[in-house]
């Protein structure tokens, strides 16, 4: 009977476990008429929720010809530049966030996220909006 019981919790806490939502984009090419191009092997969205805050991810992996990288994003209001390293072949990495605090509640149902991927090359800038799929909290 006791190690019935075990079982039965057991299965019960395991089926009860959730996997933050999360949202995979399919390859992608961008190139502008310049020649500039971002090509995107992984773009990968999930959420993570603390106590009263919650967080917006992105898992960006890919390459690009520019000499540079940034990525505009927004929480709370407060926008943020943050620069994306390139190593000697020009490929990219990067795990960013967005947070967002108790003093904007964070939504119940499914939202969407975004972010503007800026390149340079030279004098030429191109920018590219990225936008996750469905997101839950």
């Amino acid at each position: 009977m006791k190690n019935l019981l075990l079982f039965f919790a057991l299965s019960l806490l395991i089926s009860s476990c959730s996997k933050s939502n999360d949202s995979t984009a399919s390859p992608q090419n961008f190139k502008n008429v310049n020649g500039t191009e971002i090509s995107i092997s992984n773009e990968n969205w999930y959420t993570k929720k603390t106590n009263t805050m919650g967080e917006v991810h992105l898992i960006l992996q890919g390459n690009t010809n520019a000499d540079s990288l940034k990525i505009t994003n927004s929480g709370d209001g407060l926008v943020s530049l943050n620069k994306i390293a390139l190593d000697v072949n020009k490929k990219f990495d990067k795990d960013l966030y967005t947070s967002f605090t108790a003093s904007i509640p964070l939504p119940t149902s499914v939202f969407q996220n975004s972010v503007v991927m800026t390149a340079y090359k030279g004098t030429d800038i191109f920018e590219v909006t990225l936008t996750s799929g469905n997101l839950k909290y």
